[in-house]
């Protein structure tokens, strides 16, 4: 543990997530480099994100928000190949996606009582994930 501690990896019973991915929905842990990683993880949130935004679309009653949710959409499929591609350029496989708890939580929240009250729970976790470097080195270039 104090190896995978040195290595800023996060620690969460990796060995059990790794053995049961994909009925969790987590990404498999990789024992390859720190990029490969980061690559997984933006991966799975690009794929959670284009999957949101379809449902947002589905259920937005405005047609000209639900058409610029689509096209969110669209971006966010385009940014996950783009992981993927470097995924496997890494030598990595690239997991089947399933979304994860949190997705399908805020999906069914969406379902239930419409986008509007989700919108601002979305842009806290924004919010979170850039605070948190999860967008690799655009956070420390911004002001």
């Amino acid at each position: 543990m104090e190896a995978l501690e040195r290595c800023n990896r996060p620690i969460v019973y990796r060995e059990y997530f790794h053995d049961h991915a994909g009925f969790f929905g987590e990404t498999a842990y990789m024992a390859g480099s720190m990029d490969t990683n980061r690559y997984l993880a933006n991966l799975k949130e690009e794929r959670s994100s284009a999957a949101l935004y379809r449902v947002m679309a589905e259920h937005e009653n405005n047609p000209k928000i639900a058409e610029v949710y689509l096209k969110l959409a669209e971006t966010e499929d385009a940014h996950a190949e783009s992981w993927a591609k470097r995924l496997q350029e890494a030598g990595a496989a690239v997991p089947m996606y399933r979304p994860s708890l949190r997705t399908r939580v805020l999906m069914r929240l969406v379902r239930h009582f419409g986008v509007s009250v989700i919108v601002p729970t979305l842009a806290r976790i924004a919010g979170t994930l850039w605070g948190r470097g999860h967008f690799g080195d655009v956070v420390s270039n911004r002001s």
